[in-house]
């Protein structure tokens, strides 16, 4: 006999007992043997052992010897010793079980059988009915209609949730959500909610377009502002670096509260089995929160993107967009300007060049914390991610009072040099980062094996590691050629007269009040970085064989 639940935390819980024959006498032993699991006519992973050791090797399930009454063939009631079995098969591990599992969690019907397969010599002991043998020593234990499970063996694979056994109660879900997924996502809340606040301080493209018309400044904006009116003079400069230490106590105040929210407690996901992830049938609420998705992204970013292409088509800002009033002068008039191609060469020297320079330094210390790992490595590694923890305008301004001939009285203000400097120092972080990962996954027996082989420490180094980790390398440079290459925040307050970025050149349009030809750089702009965001999927996608 066998009965079916449903799925227990994406595992199936079957129940079924194996009794002797009609046919043996109560004297016999209890069946044993083996069992096998079929869904759909397929087995689902390998055959149990009807012991108690196989059954309870799976947890919570259970191995019971005891007799049960069944009906006699003359009538009446017989005991019959039987082996009672609840067996919860884990969809970890069992072949095309998880899939039909996922596939049933919607309701669907799978036929459940459960083959038996008796001992020989417990067959040799009942072989008085062929009607329940088989030529292969096979007894197959019929369905019985009960429970979940239907006459033809078929039977509604159901979710049932341990943890909310009622899906459909809100109370149950409000709690799980509460006790359990809030506190395991609070750490990736602060940690994003501290990203969007320090970018937010150190933001100034935005805060200065939209707030400088109407006296409304930010820290970074003022800074630029106070820097600007004192038309070059150190005073300005420390003016503005005072200013600097509010941004960077700011900032710090946001490090402490969220280290304070982090080790208020201390949560794990204990984890190793394959699982199907539960899914929150959002039933009426589906296609109202679907509209409400589609229409922050069309609002925020879709119109946005439309208006810059659409404004940079336009004769003259302000005339209504139609198209009587488009035309391509603007693109022509950008390109004509010694100032805009001037401003790309500069974008793309300053980023490739940072870019490769940062793609082997950043690996280079990668490699030292990583595997060499000497006394210190912490300062190492701090002192490479922290000035991309500063806010921009703080970092140019020291850079300014860096290069402005206090250090071997080599001056690079006003060059193209000390924006490189500048970039190389935000964005190491980045390479430093991408190629501590990868170096993680490169086990140190392979550098040792290359060492017993007679490899040199260099030799081991290009031709085992360095290949290894190169996809890395790669996706370490095109994370620093994108950001650099639309910069403004740090370039606005490094740039000179011939020095100017691409970044620098579409604020400095916009600034002057020529809108059009600024949105048609800004086009271009837009279109550079989405040809190189498609290089950068294509370059960092996974490769096999590596």
């Amino acid at each position: 006999d066998q009965t079916a639940g449903g799925i227990a935390g994406n595992r199936l819980k079957l129940t079924f007992s194996v009794r002797s024959a009609n046919t043996t006498a109560l004297t016999c032993a209890a069946p044993t043997g083996s069992f096998q699991v079929k869904i759909d006519g397929k087995n689902a992973g390998d055959a149990i052992a009807l012991t108690e050791e196989g059954v309870e090797a799976s947890p919570h399930s259970s191995f019971e010897i005891k007799d049960i009454e069944v009906d006699a063939a003359k009538g009446g009631k017989e005991t019959r010793h039987a082996t009672v079995v609840t067996y919860y098969l884990d969809p970890a591990n069992r072949d095309g079980l998880l899939d039909l599992l996922a596939q049933a969690g919607d309701g669907g019907e799978h036929k459940v059988n459960i083959e038996y397969l008796a001992d020989k010599n417990y067959i040799q002991g009942v072989d008085k009915n062929p009607e329940n043998a088989k030529d292969d020593d096979t007894f197959i234990i019929p369905v019985a209609p009960e429970g979940d499970v239907k006459p033809e063996g078929n039977v509604t694979i159901k979710d049932d949730d341990p943890v909310n056994p009622d899906p459909d109660n809100p109370t149950g879900k409000m709690t799980v959500i509460r006790k359990i997924t809030l506190p395991l996502v609070v750490p990736a809340i602060s940690a994003g909610a501290l990203l969007i606040l320090t970018t937010s301080l150190a933001h100034f493209g935005v805060p200065s377009i939209l707030g400088f018309s109407q006296g409304i400044y930010t820290l970074p904006t003022k800074i630029y502002a106070v820097i600007s009116r004192a038309g070059g003079s150190f005073e300005g400069i420390r003016q503005g670096a005072a200013l600097s230490i509010m941004l960077v106590l700011v900032v710090f105040t946001a490090l402490v509260i969220q280290k304070k929210i982090l080790s208020s407690g201390s949560y794990d996901i204990i984890k190793g089995k394959s699982m199907r992830p539960t899914l929150i049938k959002l039933r009426g609420a589906r296609i109202p929160l679907l509209i409400l998705c589609i229409a922050t992204l069309i609002l925020i970013v879709i119109v946005p993107l439309v208006m810059i292409f659409l404004v940079s088509l336009v004769k003259a800002y302000g005339l209504p967009l139609i198209p009587e009033n488009f035309t391509f002068q603007n693109y022509k008039r950008i390109f004509a300007a010694s100032g805009t191609i001037d401003s790309v060469k500069n974008s793309l020297f300053v980023s490739i060049s940072a870019g490769v320079i940062c793609m082997f330094l950043g690996t280079l210390i990668a490699y030292v914390v990583q595997k060499i790992r000497p006394k210190g490595k912490e300062v190492l590694e701090v002192l490479s991610v922290l000035p991309y923890s500063l806010p921009g305008t703080v970092l140019a301004i020291g850079v300014i009072l860096a290069w402005s001939g206090n250090i071997l009285n080599i001056s690079l203000y006003n060059t193209i040099w000390i924006i490189l400097v500048a970039y190389i120092a935000r964005y190491l972080s980045f390479s430093m980062k991408s190629s501590s990962a990868a170096l993680l996954q490169v086990h140190p027996s392979l550098e040792e094996a290359a060492r017993t082989c007679g490899a040199s420490h260099m030799e081991s180094l290009t031709d085992v590691t360095l290949p290894l980790i190169r996809p890395a390398m790669v996706s370490g440079f095109f994370l620093i050629f994108l950001p650099a290459m639309r910069e403004v925040t740090t370039s606005i307050l490094l740039y000179g007269p011939y020095t100017r970025t691409l970044g620098v050149q579409i604020y400095s349009l916009r600034d002057a009040g020529m809108i059009p030809q600024a949105a048609a750089l800004g086009s271009v702009a837009i279109i550079i970085i989405i040809i190189c965001n498609t290089i950068v999927t294509q370059a960092t996608k996974d490769r096999k064989g590596v």
